[in-house]
């Protein structure tokens, strides 16, 4: 007798070959099951990798609720605006590619005082975000300036996850990068000193 597995319970719809391979010209009705409604009238909020800005873009030009938490002034060029990571996720947070960087973001937004306060000069003096390397092309001027931008976007993401109906949070295919104790999730490293890392260290 076999052993029970959980695959044997599952409907035709689960499976390549009954749900694709065999109903050639078809309907697909089934292969999709909803778990719940999205209005057009809640309060969508995406994060994640590049592939959130299509999901944005997507729910604004088909009439869904999609809110930007940290517009731009009104006044800026939208070419501008985007340049500078307006308009793209929910909060000017950029790319946040895994899970472990989405909860060090969340943890900082709702208790600021956790959060780190690394940030690095470049070879023209400039102040730049580890977390958020390209937000601002030129760097910020000060580290003063660096703060406010930091305390703006934990807000704006405070705000957007308080008022959500519904999270999109989308996985990107890359690397993850983890530096100095405490762990730091960041975009990229500045050094070319890699370490080995276990497994339980990344998941923590």
């Amino acid at each position: 007798m076999r052993a029970p597995h959980p695959y044997q319970s599952l409907a035709p719809r689960n499976f390549w070959r009954t749900a694709i391979a065999e109903r050639t010209g078809q309907s697909f009705e089934d292969l999709h099951i909803a778990k719940f409604a999205v209005r057009r009238s809640d309060c969508l909020v995406s994060f994640g990798s590049c592939f959130a800005q299509h999901v944005s873009r997507a729910l604004i030009a088909t009439g869904f609720g999609w809110r930007d938490f940290e517009p731009p002034p009104p006044s800026l060029p939208d070419d501008v605006a985007r340049q500078y990571g307006c308009g793209i996720y929910s909060a000017r947070v950029e790319n946040i590619y895994t899970v472990a960087a989405l909860r060090q973001w969340l943890e900082w937004a709702f208790d600021p005082t956790t959060s780190d306060e690394t940030f690095w000069i470049d070879e023209d003096g400039r102040v730049r975000d580890p977390l958020r390397p390209l937000l601002e092309p030129e760097g910020f001027a000060s580290a003063e300036e660096f703060f406010s931008a930091r305390n703006l976007v934990l807000s704006a993401l405070r705000r957007a996850v308080i008022d959500a109906d519904v999270f999109v949070f989308t996985l990107g295919q890359t690397e993850a990068w983890v530096t100095g104790t405490p762990a730091l999730s960041t975009r990229c490293v500045r050094e070319h000193r890699l370490e080995p890392l276990t497994l339980s260290s990344i998941s923590s």
